[in-house]
């Protein structure tokens, strides 16, 4: 009769467990941003130092299995420190009712092409801080890459995982 009821015990144990596990959705696509707003300020005791705050808006495109926020508007505001390279920032995906907010961090690499033209590439991740709608409780993060294709247009290829907190 014990060995009955730590098998049952262990059955409802394992099923409950289970049914409380977040379901995580592996996403990716890609972004196109404009510029369309950017200012800044040289540093005097620092020799070559800018900062600068840009504000861009573009369209995400899902190309994952898992169809995440496609076609949605985007909003972003990041902090530019040329000095060392990074950009930290917040971004905004609205599509219908459902808005989803992410927090990133950026590393920029600039060289010349063979050209001579100034090529800026850059890598980071993203951590998922907010949502709405059907995204309200969202937790998730992922990395991102990408490149200036002119001086205000950029391209962004992204991927990551998501889930909703119960």
């Amino acid at each position: 009769m014990m060995v009955q009821y730590v098998v049952f015990v262990s059955i409802l144990t394992l099923g409950m467990a289970a049914s409380l596990a977040q379901e995580k959705y592996q996403i990716k696509g890609n972004s196109t941003y404009a510029i369309i707003d950017h200012q800044g300020a040289f540093l005097d005791d620092v020799m070559g130092t800018l900062l600068s705050m840009s504000k861009m808006e573009g369209v995400n495109y899902s190309t994952g299995a898992k169809e995440f926020m496609d076609e949605a508007r985007l909003l972003s505001v990041m902090r530019h420190d040329n000095m060392d390279g990074t950009s930290q920032g917040y971004s905004k995906f609205t599509k219908n009712d459902d808005v989803v907010y992410f927090k990133s961090e950026t590393r920029l690499n600039n060289t010349l092409s063979d050209e001579g033209n100034p090529v800026t590439t850059f890598e980071g991740n993203f951590t998922a801080i907010k949502g709405t709608g059907q995204y309200d409780n969202i937790r998730g993060s992922g990395t991102f890459k990408g490149r200036y294709l002119s001086g205000y247009i950029l391209y962004v290829d992204w991927e990551g995982e998501y889930w909703i907190d119960k």
